[in-house]
């Protein structure tokens, strides 16, 4: 998770250097866990978030949450 993290935010500043945006996005995961992020011009917003898994299926519950997550991260604020 470090690494991709790692990855992921160094991609991000790459995309708004090379694109000129204000505002990247990136969500790291391992399946169970799940960072967002929201690369601002001078500040990044960060979020985790776990899924929730039962006899070895994520929660109905458990999926809305991330999904919310993904939706709130793409809403335009």
């Amino acid at each position: 998770m470090e690494q991709g993290m790692a990855q992921d935010l160094l991609g991000c500043e790459a995309v708004a250097d090379t694109e000129n945006s204000e505002c990247v996005l990136g969500i790291v995961t391992n399946y169970l866990l799940w960072s967002f992020f929201k690369s601002h011009e001078d500040y990044i917003e960060y979020e985790e978030a776990t899924l929730m898994i039962v006899s070895g299926m994520p929660t109905k519950e458990g999926l809305k949450m991330i999904a919310g997550k993904i939706y709130t991260l793409l809403s335009d604020d």
